[in-house]
């Protein structure tokens, strides 16, 4: 099962199956880069090339996907109220088994995987972070 993980500017994390896109499209996930680091650009201001990759994709000049799906193939499985401001990040662990997240109202939440919320850091709070290293 390929699942995606997605928040948004409600607050919102939402769980998407994957998984028969990939057997309808004939694809397979590719394996994750070890080195990546999602926030390596952090301080580039890349609205610029934002700008111009949008325009390009809108062009007519630009190819479409090369297959045609005709039927539904991704489908939500889960969503819950993560946050009271938007989701600025989410990290899925499977082991231990537990979701983090991050928004906008100054939070830090862990979940399980069905949405059930563990715990709740908070900036500034009154009771000390302590987590067990494995």
């Amino acid at each position: 099962t390929l699942l995606l993980y997605a928040g948004d500017e409600d607050g919102d994390l939402r769980v998407w199956d994957l998984s028969r896109l990939l057997v309808v499209a004939d694809i397979a996930p590719c394996t994750p880069k070890a080195d990546w680091d999602p926030r390596k650009k952090d301080q580039i201001d890349s609205s610029h090339t934002t700008e111009t990759m949008a325009q390009k994709a809108l062009s007519p000049e630009q190819p479409e996907l090369p297959i045609k799906i005709n039927e539904p193939v991704v489908k939500q499985v889960r969503s819950w109220k993560a946050h009271n401001d938007s989701v600025r990040s989410a990290k899925v662990y499977t082991d231990p088994a537990f979701v983090i997240t991050a928004g906008y109202d100054q939070m830090v939440k862990l979940w399980t995987h069905q949405g059930e919320m563990m715990t709740v850091l908070r900036a500034y709070g009154q009771i000390p972070w302590s987590f067990p290293v494995c």
